[in-house]
């Protein structure tokens, strides 16, 4: 699985955080790739550390087949108080 984060600062107390995970190659619509989506389903539910978007917990999820990987989205706005 491939993991990439993302970060924009929005104001001086808020930053978007967007995780972006890939699952490995599979073929659009074949078995492999319903085989796949629930693995790929499951390991996001079960490990903690995949839901989280810097400080917290995902805000919005997206999750689709990109034609080569299925693909989750995960976005939070995470906001440090100020001082």
């Amino acid at each position: 699985m491939k993991l990439e984060t993302y970060r924009v600062r929005l104001t001086d107390t808020d930053t978007k955080v967007r995780t972006i995970l890939k699952s490995p190659p599979c073929v659009a619509g074949s078995l492999e790739a319903r085989s796949a989506a629930n693995s790929f389903f499951k390991s996001l539910a079960e490990d903690p550390n995949l839901m989280n978007c810097g400080d917290r917990v995902f805000q919005n999820f997206k999750m689709y087949h990109d034609g080569t990987n299925w693909v989750a989205e995960l976005e939070a706005i995470n906001t440090t108080p100020k001082g």
